[in-house]
C-alpha cells in the first residue's frame, strides 16, 4: 500500500510547512540531522495518524482482525520504505520482540510488548485517561523503530498461533546471553493488549518463558486500561489496573502534581521512578493503589524530587520529619512543602 505523494505533500506542506521531493522521501531519519523539522520520524507518525488512525479505530472497536493485520502490514511497508530497519532476527521468524529493561526498569527485565502507543487499543476506545501526556507514545514520535517494533509485534500475534510464538521466542532467549539471565517479564510499556482472546494469549506466553527459564525468572507483570478484559482469564500475570475495576488487581493511578492525601492514607505508595529497586507492581499480594508521578510529553514529576525522597515518603508518610531530612540522598536544600 503505496501512500499517494500528491495526496502526502498536500497534508505536510500546511502541516510542517516543507515538501516531500520524491517518492523515497529524501527527508533525513533523525531529527538532529534536520533543519526544517520534516524528518522520517515525523512521516512515519503523521501518516499514521492522518491515514491510519480512524480505520484502525474502526477494526480495534469491531475487533476485525483481518483489517488489522491489513493496516499493520500497511504501515510497515511504508516505515521500510522509509528505511526504517527491523532486526532480521525479528522479521524472518515467529519470535516476539522484545527488549531488555533499561536504567529505570531495570536491566533484569525482559519486555513485550503487543501494540504500538499511537494505535493502542484503549486509546482507540478512550479509556485512556492519560493518551495525550503517555509517554510511550512520546517515545514512538521522537523515535520511530520503536512504533516498528511494536506493529510487528501485533502482526506476529495475529498471524500466528501463540504456541508457535513461545517455541520460537524460547529458542530465541536461549542464545541471549542477557535475556537468559533475565528475572522478570514486563508485558506492555508501549500500548496494551487487544481482547480476550490476546490476554489467553499472553498468558500462555507468560506461563511458559517463566516455567523454561532456568534461572530466577519467576513474575510477569503488566499494566492495563483496558476496561473490556476479563482479568479472571489470567492466573500468571500481575495486572496494575489504570481504571476502576472489581477485578482481583491492583489500582495504579497518575498524578499530575502531589497531593497530601497520597502521604496521609495508607492506601497509597507512591512510584519511587526506580523499578529495578521496587518490587511493588509485580507482588500479587500487594493491593494498594500506586501513584505514578506524570512523565513524558514534557512533564515533569519524579525529575523533579530529590533522590530517595519517595522512598522516604512511603516508609514514613511523612510522619517523622526528623527522619525524613535526615535521611534524603540529595542534599538539596528542599522540603516536601515545596512539591505539594
Amino acid at each position: 500500500m503505496k501512500l499517494e505523494l500528491n495526496e502526502f505533500v498536500a497534508h505536510y506542506k500546511g502541516l510542517i510547512g516543507s515538501e516531500v521531493i520524491d517518492e523515497h522521501f529524501t527527508a533525513p531519519l533523525s531529527s538532529k540531522d534536520s533543519e526544517n523539522g520534516l524528518t522520517k520520524v515525523k512521516i512515519l507518525t503523521k501518516t499514521v495518524e492522518l491515514f491510519f488512525r480512524a480505520d484502525f479505530k474502526s477494526a480495534v472497536l469491531n475487533n476485525d482482525k483481518a483489517q488489522l493485520l491489513t493496516l499493520s502490514e500497511a504501515i510497515l511497508d511504508i516505515a521500510y520504505d522509509l528505511g526504517f530497519k527491523t532486526a532480521n532476527k525479528w522479521i524472518n521468524n515467529p519470535v516476539l520482540p522484545y527488549s531488555i529493561g533499561n536504567s529505570k526498569i531495570g536491566n533484569d527485565t525482559l519486555v513485550f510488548n503487543c501494540s504500538p502507543a499511537l494505535l493502542c487499543p484503549s486509546d482507540l476506545k478512550g479509556y485512556c485517561e492519560n493518551c495525550n501526556s503517555c509517554y510511550a507514545k512520546n517515545n514512538e514520535v521522537t523515535y520511530g523503530n520503536p512504533l516498528v517494533r511494536n506493529l510487528l509485534s501485533l502482526k506476529k500475534l495475529l498471524i500466528y498461533d501463540i504456541d508457535t510464538i513461545i517455541k520460537a521466542t524460547l529458542k530465541a532467549i536461549r542464545i541471549d546471553k542477557e535475556a537468559k539471565n533475565c528475572l522478570f517479564v514486563r508485558i506492555n510499556s508501549n500500548g496494551d493488549i487487544l481482547d480476550n482472546n490476546m490476554l489467553k494469549a499472553i498468558d500462555k506466553f507468560s506461563y511458559s518463558l517463566i516455567q523454561a527459564n532456568t534461572n530466577d525468572l519467576k513474575v510477569a507483570y503488566s499494566y492495563t486500561h483496558n476496561k473490556d478484559l476479563d482479568l479472571n482469564l489470567s492466573s500468571n500475570i500481575v495486572f496494575n489496573l489504570s481504571f476502576k475495576g472489581s477485578e482481583p488487581a491492583k489500582r495504579c493511578i497518575t498524578a499530575y502534581s502531589f497531593d497530601k492525601k497520597y502521604l496521609d492514607n495508607s492506601q497509597y505508595v507512591i512510584c519511587n521512578g526506580k523499578c529495578k529497586n521496587c518490587s511493588y507492581c509485580k507482588d500479587k499480594t500487594e493491593l494498594r493503589t500506586v501513584v505514578f508521578m506524570a512523565h513524558g510529553g514534557g512533564l515533569k514529576g519524579l525529575d523533579m524530587l530529590p533522590d530517595g525522597l519517595i522512598d522516604v515518603l512511603n516508609d514514613h508518610k511523612a510522619s517523622d520529619w526528623a527522619k525524613f531530612h535526615s535521611k534524603l540522598c540529595n542534599p538539596q536544600q528542599l522540603t516536601f512543602e515545596d512539591f505539594l
